[in-house]
């Protein structure tokens, strides 16, 4: 079978995107288990074999100008109709026989009325969960894009999601309807090196790595205070801090700036934190074998390839019980789960792994061997060759009438 991925950016290696790392780990799952893919993508970096999107047609200055008063549906729109123009394209030209695509602005429901295959949306970061962990009230931009996004669940093929949470929580959201198959479908990893951890220095063996944007939704500030609590009490532990520095939006306060955040920590904390902004996948996977405790102090993670691979690289980690960790991480057998924005519990959990290095190793084998089984590549090719086959039944059904 050959299926149709949008991916934002491709080939990727330097996107750290969680779609992108997906879609090349369906990618190399389904040409392991003898199907294929061809991905679409509308920014293509130099050596991509991705298809490009179709431009948008040259208009008169006229038309452009009346363009500024249709509905903000009607511009959105005009993706999802280019979308299932080039589908269908590659329906006869390759034999695509269906589509997976991320549910921004509900593009995969327009496409899918244009086509003939299944348009499968999957939930990777649907805008009515995510806005409501930036702590502000949405703006009307915010309201419309929900709404764009609820109906394209509506209208699709069938409807993913990489954990249960997120996929329960969006088929009530927008009432999806009864007949609309729907699954929940981990995203894969590709194995790679293990860390060692006899290879490690007095340093690297205390030391701790988040990986992930410092705003509220992926807890950077939550990680800083933790880290302070455990210098005040005397540990002797040291941070990494990658990621780009979106600001923490707190209610009432405005928003605080990473450097703004550090410059509030004790002098002695921050002399213990290496700031590395954002970093290349491959980059951040080397960090990973040279940090012998992961931290993801998420607000809510739809999946979390940062827990994810970290686990795969047999990293102990310290993780937010929320969203999907709880499904990817068993607490205390292959990760430690604490409450989400609690710093105290954070800083506790990490300082009683840092104690017992044993423990430690225990909880990185055992992570590292569940990821890989569970999330192989070609487990999850098989599992969405068989929905993409469910869909393509009951697509034909509504068709018949």
């Amino acid at each position: 079978m050959l299926l149709g991925l949008t991916s934002p950016a491709w080939p990727g290696a330097d996107t750290p995107n969680g779609i992108v790392t997906a879609v090349a780990n369906l990618r190399a799952g389904l040409e392991a288990t003898g199907h294929g893919a061809v991905v679409i993508s509308g920014r293509r970096e130099p050596g991509s074999d991705a298809v490009p999107l179709p431009p948008h047609p040259p208009e008169r200055l006229l038309k452009r100008l009346l363009r500024r008063l249709e509905p903000a549906e009607a511009f959105f729109a005009r993706d999802g109709v280019r979308l299932a123009r080039l589908g269908e394209e590659l329906v006869r030209a390759r034999g695509v026989r269906g589509f997976l695509m991320e549910e921004t602005y509900g593009w995969a429901g327009v496409a899918q009325a244009g086509l003939s295959v299944p348009v499968i949306t999957v939930l990777h970061g649907p805008w009515d969960i995510h806005q409501g962990l930036s702590g502000l009230a949405p703006t009307e931009a915010d309201r419309q894009r929900i709404r764009l996004e609820a109906e394209g669940l509506r209208r699709s093929g069938g409807v993913a999601a990489p954990s249960r949470d997120v996929l329960d929580r969006m088929i009530a959201r927008a009432e999806v309807p009864d007949e609309t198959p729907r699954a929940m479908i981990p995203n894969a990893i590709v194995a790679g090196p293990r860390i060692d951890f006899d290879s490690l220095d007095a340093r690297e063996r205390r030391s701790l790595l988040f990986v992930g944007r410092f705003d509220r939704h992926k807890g950077g500030d939550v990680a800083l205070e933790a880290f302070a609590r455990l210098i005040a009490g005397g540990a002797d532990a040291w941070l990494t801090f990658v990621g780009p520095d979106r600001g923490v939006e707190t209610p009432g306060l405005g928003r605080r700036s990473l450097a703004e955040a550090l410059a509030a920590l004790p002098a002695e904390t921050r002399a213990r934190i290496d700031v590395r902004g954002q970093l290349a996948r491959e980059e951040v996977a080397r960090l990973r074998l040279r940090h012998a405790l992961t931290v993801v102090p998420s607000r809510y993670e739809t999946f979390g390839y940062t827990v994810l691979e970290a686990m795969a690289a047999g990293s102990p980690l310290v993780a937010s019980r929320v969203g999907a960790i709880p499904s990817i991480v068993d607490d205390g057998r292959s990760g430690v789960l604490t409450p989400p924005g609690d710093a105290a519990a954070l800083a506790a959990a990490c300082q009683t792994l840092l104690d017992d290095p044993a423990r430690m190793r225990r909880i990185g084998e055992a992570a590292r061997q569940e990821a890989l089984r569970v999330y192989a590549p070609e487990t999850v090719a098989r599992q969405t060759v068989a929905f993409v086959e469910e869909c393509a039944e009951a697509l034909a059904r509504r068709r018949r009438g």
